[in-house]
């Protein structure tokens, strides 16, 4: 027979693990009563949606506190500077005035971060699967609130024998079958391990869109 060129062709199946697209734990970051909850389990929520609400009474007070703490200190930061530039006040208390100052920032800085952080919000978009939490519970630094799951995108992780890989690429299209809906779904390879297993297989990872 002539000698011609040829495209081959051949199907690969093999058994694969789907994965979200992230799985993230809302941790909380203050400590106080939930007085609100604004998510059950099963909801979709947007990044930066409101989970619950932490009593913010007393972090509002020392946000008050350190706000007016903050003006008071910068005007006598502006005062001190124009009298030491006037030589009606020496560099000793300029420098205190100055401390005072970036003091009064920091404050001001901390009890506002610790006021935002009484409004627990989720830093991703996905479906609540968890949330141990209910209104009126007194919660702590570390406490989990509400874990949430991005399936927006699915990740199906599967190892290829080291005889196999050598055929597949990067952006390769993949059939994929499963037994929870009928229809076959498509997808690109995103990724080949470079570095095989002890069982001498590469993982292999395929995104749906």
């Amino acid at each position: 027979a002539e000698v011609k060129m040829d495209k081959l062709s051949g199907n690969l199946t093999l058994t694969g693990v789907v994965n979200a697209n992230s799985e993230v734990n809302i941790i909380s970051e203050t400590q106080g009563r939930v007085v609100k909850v604004f998510v059950d389990v099963g909801d979709y929520v947007a990044a930066g949606k409101t989970i619950a609400q932490v009593d913010d009474e007393l972090k509002q007070a020392a946000l008050l506190s350190a706000e007016a703490n903050l003006e008071k200190s910068k005007k006598d930061f502006e005062r001190y500077t124009e009298l030491n530039s006037k030589k009606s006040a020496n560099d000793a208390q300029l420098e205190a005035a100055t401390l005072a100052y970036k003091l009064a920032q920091s404050q001001y800085t901390i009890a506002k971060r610790q006021l935002n952080d009484t409004k627990i919000i989720s830093s991703i978009s996905g479906i609540v699967t968890s949330r141990p939490v209910e209104q009126g519970t007194v919660i702590n630094n570390g406490t989990l609130l509400a874990t949430i799951v991005d399936i927006s995108i699915l990740k199906i992780k599967v190892n290829v024998s080291e005889k196999d890989v050598f055929k597949l690429k990067i952006g390769n299209e993949v059939v994929i079958s499963t037994d929870v809906y009928p229809v076959a779904l498509k997808g690109k390879i995103k990724s080949i391990g470079a570095k095989a297993d002890e069982a001498h297989t590469y993982p292999v990872e395929i995104l749906i869109r």
